[in-house]
């Protein structure tokens, strides 16, 4: 009967790839990651493009030059001027604004770069141990395999 050989690195390789709790602290590090990208942006200056679209309705009187009345518009009137899109306003623009000491922002960066980093060593702990878990399940099975082997001698 064969015994089927057992391949460490692959074992490790494995073990690593497949744990949940890999995963999970996978997971872990990527969202602490995301959350120090974000309060690391909200330290950086900021240019925002803003536009806006309005209509206008015009109320009350119209003076000429001379000071004489030449409309007197109600509020039926204004309303009808913006249904009728008589007074289109539209503006567009540029918005600069540099954060001077924004101490929020770089006091959330460092406790997100610290819980970032805290859950990076977390990772590299776990990988350890079950690395070190593989390598314990190799030597007892190595173990059995060859007690196998001297109790069959023994016979």
């Amino acid at each position: 009967m064969g015994r089927q050989a057992f391949d460490l690195a692959a074992g490790v390789s494995g073990a690593l790839k497949r744990r949940a709790e890999i995963m999970a602290q996978n997971y872990a590090v990527a969202s602490q990651g995301l959350r120090y990208d974000f309060w690391q942006n909200q330290t950086l200056p900021q240019l925002d493009l803003v536009g806006s679209y309005g209509r206008n309705g015009l109320d009350g009187k119209v003076f000429d030059a001379n000071g004489n009345v030449v409309a007197d518009n109600g509020f039926g009137s204004a309303a009808s001027q913006i249904f009728n899109d008589n007074f289109k306003d539209w503006r567009i623009g540029l918005v600069f604004s540099y954060p001077i000491l924004n101490r929020g922002a770089r006091g959330a960066r460092g406790v997100a770069k610290y819980n970032f980093e805290t859950e990076k060593a977390k990772q590299t702990v776990l990988e350890q141990d079950i690395i070190v878990n593989v390598r314990n399940a190799h030597r007892a099975i190595e173990t059995a395999s060859r007690q196998i082997d001297a109790a069959a001698k023994g016979r």
